[in-house]
């Protein structure tokens, strides 16, 4: 698996959860099926982008955090990032392969 389908597997876990404050990321998307060691290096990137925010960081584990109102847009389809794979869940579609915001064609 790619890791722009790993981050979007991920960010769409954190918008499920994106009623809660802040999620345990140990714990939340520790349940997902992602390969050995991806897990940090995939929320590190996200947090990078600005799709993730991690105010809490543990010496080991990866903490608590949350998707942030940018990641919120992106997974909504409101905002578009070429950082991420397209995905499928449910009834809503994550398209990221656009070069522009819609904020930037207005």
């Amino acid at each position: 698996m790619r890791d722009s389908e790993l981050r979007g597997i991920i960010l769409e876990a954190l918008y499920n959860q994106r009623g809660r404050d802040l999620v345990d990321f140990e714990t939340e998307i520790g349940k997902l099926p992602l390969p050995d060691g991806a897990m940090e290096s995939i929320v590190r990137q996200l947090e990078k982008k600005g799709l993730v925010e991690r105010p809490f960081r543990p010496l080991s584990g990866l903490g608590k955090g949350r998707i942030t109102v940018y990641g919120v847009e992106v997974v909504e389809g409101t905002t578009v990032h070429l950082y991420l794979s397209t995905t499928h869940h449910g009834s809503r579609r994550t398209n990221c392969h656009r070069q522009h915001t819609e904020r930037e064609r207005h």
